[in-house]
């Protein structure tokens, strides 16, 4: 049994924030995808 725990996550290219401070628990056999406006991840 595992589980992923993302707290506070953030990304930006230079001054432009994308993320702005995701919290994230993927439990044990669940698959979790991040895609942005495009579709695309």
């Amino acid at each position: 049994m595992a589980e992923l725990q993302l707290k506070g996550v953030r990304k930006s290219f230079q001054n432009f924030e994308v993320i702005h401070g995701v919290d994230l628990t993927v439990e044990d056999g669940s698959f979790t995808v991040f895609v942005g406006p495009s579709g695309c991840g």
